[in-house]
């Protein structure tokens, strides 16, 4: 194969992966979009009981679900976990937020539609449902086995269970709430500390864990203070967790927590007695040296204890509480105070305290139709034990120059230490507002088409002014939901059309390949083109009479047609190969004989004899093999 050739293949592969890229294209997009699924992990569960709410986004990168308010059920986010494939040239990836379900009562509830924002768009999951069955155990006061707050799970085979009195030779753990009584969703600061006795090497192999499903428990730090301490006279090597335990359900409950460990105890070497007193070799440290180390598999618990449980009272519950419970203050600032109308003012809200931040929502701002409204953004700040700050940024925008003041926010929360709810008011602050015509009392009256004319160009003005695109009033225009690139007739039009070209390259490629390698198909159509070009020329003489010209121009088609037939070179042939090749009576070799005397001869065939020869000559070239 020549170079040409090679390079004439590499020009065709080319082409094939170029329409396979567009093709694998349009298919990652059309794979890319966004989807929402939600799924529980038991859609049956007794009250006492809880179980997990999955909720799954794909396609794109997503905001925290937006989980609807069901009565009755309580959701306590638990982490979030991502997977990304890529299968067969199509890359997904999906990401899934992982919810405790709490029942307040049995009962069918329907949970959803599920939100999520994905790349600027709402999806929404399919509603689910599930059941609440009653109590899976009717004990309600202090458990001492498997009751309300769950059983413990069975050790692992090899696994050596030790509470704290069964382990004082190793070790023993205490587990410090600051009470002993909370509401359901406050968060309790509580201490962990496991004690392991010096000169025994540890190994902790997992966090502490909560027996039951009673409690949510909540690390500050994953990994745990080390510190010593002397206990009883004995040294202890200390691991100290921090962090907050909330109970789930009202009822009294067995609260347990434990944890994995790996122990390296050194064994002691048995010395032999001596009557000569303590001999060289009995000195310690050669028990270190040449003592041996056994491994062994130590769950640790701490002692079982009981907490208590309430339920927040219903008297005076306002009608804005949103399940916040702690300590909280809050400060409101808003930026611009002087602004136009259509333009947006920026209303910062910081909720700042102890308590459950998870359930901590934006205040309610109280403000009446005159004003629009947009959801707020969310910002936390963890300090740790349940203290935290969390920040709300909303954009409002006058409607109309009216207003004077942006009307007070207020949030309202559950104060566990006092027993109470408690509503925190911001006060009004001050703005003035130019511009616009203050909002007409109903019904509203038509605006004459000049009216919005002016309002744009002022609003326009006030954009120049502060920087900002006017937020217009008005629902204006509207247009068609936005439709993705892949999903539009003309792109879809138009990958089709390029897929076309690109075949249809490919194809004449082919072709081209195949008539380079087969010269003589090239070779058997010049020589018919030049054949229909010659009796095209002595139909024209017969028209004309010219018996010279068809003559020549009859010499020239046999010529070439012969050439071609018997691969000579059509000038080369005569009279004597046309003899040699054809019949004495072929009217090839008379016609071709006539042309050669004709020079000198002058004669030449005219009118109805010119007609003849021609169809002849016709019908003899084209069957001449």
């Amino acid at each position: 194969m020549t170079g040409q050739d090679h390079r004439h293949h590499g020009r065709m592969w080319a082409v094939v992966v170029l329409a396979l890229a567009i093709v694998t294209m349009a298919g990652t997009a059309m794979a890319a979009r966004p989807s929402v699924t939600a799924s529980l992990g038991s859609d049956r569960f007794p009250v006492d009981q809880g179980t997990m709410l999955t909720v799954t986004v794909t396609g794109d990168t997503a905001s925290r679900p937006e989980l609807p308010r069901v009565d009755g059920l309580q959701f306590l986010y638990q982490g979030q976990s991502s997977r990304m494939e890529w299968v067969n040239g199509r890359f997904s990836s999906s990401l899934s937020y992982l919810y405790q379900v709490q029942a307040a009562r049995p009962g069918n509830y329907t949970i959803g539609p599920i939100r999520v924002r994905v790349a600027g768009q709402v999806v929404k999951s399919r509603p689910i449902r599930c059941t609440v069955l009653p109590p899976a155990s009717g004990a309600t006061g202090p458990a001492t086995g498997a009751g309300a707050g769950g059983s413990a799970a069975p050790p692992a085979a090899g696994t050596t269970r030790l509470r704290s009195g069964e382990a004082d030779r190793i070790g023993f753990m205490r587990i410090i709430p600051k009470k002993s009584a909370s509401y359901a969703g406050e968060l309790v600061p509580f201490t962990i500390k496991a004690y392991f006795r010096q000169g025994i090497r540890v190994t902790v192999k997992s966090q502490p864990q909560v027996n039951g499903d009673a409690f949510v428990l909540q690390l500050d730090d994953q990994r745990p203070q080390q510190d010593e301490e002397v206990v009883n006279g004995i040294p202890y090597t200390v691991l100290t967790w921090h962090g907050t335990l909330s109970g789930i359900k009202a009822g009294t409950y067995p609260l347990e927590v434990d944890i994995d460990t790996t122990l390296l105890v050194r064994r002691a070497r048995q010395h032999p007695s001596s009557m000569f007193g303590a001999p060289f070799f009995d000195d310690p440290f050669f028990d270190d040296f040449f003592g041996t180390l056994t491994r062994k598999e130590i769950k640790l618990v701490s002692p079982r204890r009981s907490l208590t449980i309430r339920d927040l009272p219903t008297k005076g519950r306002p009608r804005d509480f949103r399940g916040a419970i702690g300590t909280f203050s809050m400060a409101v600032t808003a930026s611009p105070t002087r602004t136009r109308v259509g333009d947006p003012v920026t209303l910062k809200m910081r909720v700042s305290g102890t308590g459950n931040f998870d359930l901590v929502q934006a205040p309610v701002f109280s403000g009446g139709p005159e004003w629009k409204t947009y959801p707020p953004s969310e910002k936390f700040t963890d300090k740790g034990n349940g203290r935290g700050t969390k920040e709300f940024t909303m954009a409002i925008v006058p409607t109309t120059a009216a207003i004077k003041q942006i009307p007070p926010v207020t949030f309202s929360y559950f104060d566990p230490a006092a027993g109470r709810y408690t509503t925190l008011r911001s006060e009004a602050i001050p703005l003035q507002v130019t511009g616009g015509t203050p909002a007409a009392p109903p019904p509203v009256t038509t605006a004459t088409p000049a009216a919005p004319a002016a309002g744009r160009k002022s609003a326009a003005a006030g954009a120049t002014v502060s920087g900002l695109a006017p937020i217009h009033t008005s629902l204006g225009h509207l247009q068609p939901a936005i439709v993705p690139l892949y999903r539009k007739a003309w792109f879809l039009a138009l990958c089709g059309l390029a897929l076309a070209m690109l075949l249809a390259a490919l194809a004449l490629a082919i072709r081209r390949n195949h008539l380079r390698k087969n010269p003589h198909i090239l070779e058997e159509r010049r020589a018919r083109e030049e054949l229909a070009r010659h009796l095209l020329a002595m139909k024209d003489a017969v028209e004309r009479d010219d018996g010279a010209r068809f003559l020549e121009t009859s010499r020239l088609a046999i010529q070439d047609r012969a050439g071609q037939v018997w691969h000579r070179e059509p000038r080369s042939i005569t009279s004597a190969d046309l003899r040699q090749h054809l019949p004495a009576d072929s009217i090839l070799v008379r016609v071709f004989t006539m042309a050669e005397h004709a020079g000198y001869s002058g004669e030449v065939p005219k009118g109805k004899e010119l007609r003849e020869l021609m169809e002849k000559i016709r019908t003899e070239l084209e069957g001449l093999s």
